[in-house]
């Protein structure tokens, strides 16, 4: 059998509670509270009263009171409290003690067997039960009483237990009477020194000494299987919990390093591959350099920082380099911050060529996008580019979403004002939260959205088509304004990349909370957030493009509010896409 330790230790004395619940007791005093308060606060209160009208009778007197507050009873007796609220109280008691000569013995006894509790409830005093510790054979072992009263504290079930072997059985008692005399072997079936404490001055060696709650138990499960069945459910086995999460775990296998997407961990074993063939070129063991025990960290870091200067002049990316490094720490994970000569490497090609980040779309810019699509009948593609604009979302989170993803204001009856979509699998679903959603508030940009997508099938894709398909209609957009399209054009071109950067730089200059954008983006760090932010170049992007270029934005602009008017109407009379523009083009000037 399996040794087990059940903790008994609380605040419940045996002989406490069978004053209370012995005795007879009558009401001194019963008020009602005229303000409501906390519960210690009014304990403290009702105490003082109770010291008044003991302080009435003349006082210089030792006294005992029961209270079912410990925190009341054990402030009064050290006096002091680190709440505000208990120190108004503790000081009329500490006066009135001092002034008195009141000497008082709080005793905690338990709600369910105070006396006081009833007429604070409206009920009647319970009447007292009649079997007593206190009287009979306990009534002339004073030594007893007092020995029982120096045993621990215990919780409600083990007092109860306790209260009721005594009583049932006193010769246990005998075992408080004649303590000195019980240092000999047990006379239990049962090994005594499996329940009793270990060895201290004053019990000796296990198995000696009065091990009185080891008794108290014997004679717990001794009635228990006379009276009936005390039953602990005690081993190892799978609970109802285990069962379900090994289900859920079925088929799911814990490798080494941390969790990385599945593109990356393919990157990685490929670099990694590609760092062995080169290691074999220059007549290096990969298990030498890497997995050497103890690692020889200079040799790593000198190999890694040839490979990198390799990388370099065959004019590979950057991204070679540090997934390489990467991909060697995620192996052999002691190894992790021992390659700082490596990652200086690292930063120094960085320094010589910067990372270049995408174009932020500027506000204009994407009126004249949506404007020039609905006026196509492209309203799919509108609500695309104005879904990832004003949520901040990445293209590719858009392409991969269902129209059960969209939350749209009329899903929901009105009740709200807003646009909510679900992303299933967010980049930083491994490093923060797991379930990340994108917000749209702007009213215009959540009616082009309702126009192109609310009457999609909830299993339908937002956009059906490929990736490659939207880019040549973006591509066909921008080359209708004017827009710059080729890689060394001056101003650089736009992509379906440069929406999540235009909205969070939009969003940053009308509401000036980095908070907020950072929240609504689901960057992790305002570091990561301020290589989306590009306010100079957002704001200077139209200075830049032809005069040309500029009259057409600024006029697609200025006829948006009219022609998201007329495309409405359109869509509620269920005329095809294919028909607005000719009808469009007579309406819109």
């Amino acid at each position: 059998m399996q040794r087990l330790s059940v903790s008994s230790s609380s605040l419940e004395s045996i002989v406490t509670n069978d004053v209370a619940a012995t005795f007879e007791w009558s009401p001194l005093a019963a008020w009602k509270w005229q303000h409501s308060c906390h519960i210690n606060i009014l304990e403290n209160y009702a105490t003082l009263k109770l010291f008044r009208e003991v302080a009435k009778k003349g006082g210089d007197i030792r006294f005992c009171y029961l209270g079912d507050s410990h925190v009341s009873r054990s402030a009064i007796a050290r006096g002091r409290s680190s709440s505000h609220a208990l120190r108004p109280g503790l000081s009329k008691i500490a006066s009135l003690c001092i002034a008195f000569g009141l000497y008082p013995a709080g005793r905690f006894c338990p709600t369910r067997l105070n006396p006081g509790d009833g007429p604070s409830r409206q009920t009647d005093i319970p009447p007292p039960v009649h079997e007593s510790l206190l009287r009979g054979f306990w009534s002339s072992k004073v030594q007893a009483v007092y020995a029982l009263e120096t045993l621990p504290k215990l919780r409600r079930w083990v007092s109860n237990w306790a209260r009721l072997v005594l009583l049932q059985c006193p010769v246990v008692a005998s075992a408080l009477l004649f303590c000195d005399e019980w240092r000999v072997h047990p006379l239990l079936p049962v090994s005594t020194h499996e329940l009793s404490l270990d060895f201290d001055s004053t019990l000796g060696f296990p198995g000696e000494g009065p091990a009185f709650l080891s008794w108290i138990f014997f004679w717990i499960f001794f009635l228990s299987s006379q009276f009936g069945s005390l039953s602990v459910k005690v081993g190892t086995g799978a609970s109802h919990g285990d069962l379900q999460r090994k289900t859920a775990r079925a088929g799911i296998f814990l490798g080494d390093g941390r969790r990385v997407t599945d593109t990356t961990k393919f990157t990685r074993d490929w670099l990694y591959g590609v760092f062995e063939s080169w290691l074999v070129e220059k007549g290096l063991d990969i298990h030498a350099v890497i997995y050497a025990n103890p690692p020889d960290v200079d040799l790593l870091n000198k190999v890694l920082v040839d490979f990198g200067r390799w990388l370099f002049a065959e004019g590979k990316p950057y991204y070679h380099y540090s997934e390489t490094i990467n991909s060697i720490s995620s192996r052999r994970p002691a190894l992790r911050r021992s390659m700082q000569q490596a990652w200086d490497l690292a930063f120094m090609w960085g320094s010589h060529e910067p990372t270049s980040h995408h174009i932020a779309m500027p506000v204009q810019i994407l009126v004249a996008f949506l404007a020039t699509a609905l006026s196509w009948g492209w309203s799919r593609e509108a609500a695309i580019f104005a879904l990832a604009w004003g949520a901040l979302l990445r293209i590719g989170e858009v392409l991969q979403a269902k129209r059960s993803d969209l939350t749209l204001p009329q899903d929901v009856g009105g009740t709200i004002d807003f646009a909510l979509l679900r992303i299933w699998e967010p980049k930083t679903r491994y490093r923060a939260a797991r379930h990340q959603c994108g917000k749209l508030e702007q009213p215009d940009l959540i009616e082009v959205i309702r126009i192109g997508l609310g009457g999609l099938g909830l299993s339908e894709k937002l956009w059906p088509f490929s990736g490659a398909t939207l880019r040549l209609r973006f591509a066909k957009i921008a080359m209708r304004l004017l827009l710059p399209c080729r890689s060394d054009d001056t101003p650089k071109p736009m992509s379906l990349a440069s929406f999540r950067p235009g909205g969070a730089t939009h969003l940053i200059t009308t509401t000036e909370s980095a908070e907020l954008v950072r929240r609504r983006g689901r960057w992790i760090s305002n570091k990561v957030m301020e290589c989306y932010l590009q306010e100079v170049e957002s704001t200077t992007y139209l200075n830049e493009v032809s005069a040309e270029c500029r009259d057409r934005i600024l006029k697609s602009l200025a006829v948006f509010p009219l022609l998201l008017q007329h495309v409405r109407n359109l869509k509620m009379c269920k005329i095809p896409e294919q028909l607005w523009f000719c009808y469009l083009s007579r309406q819109v000037p």
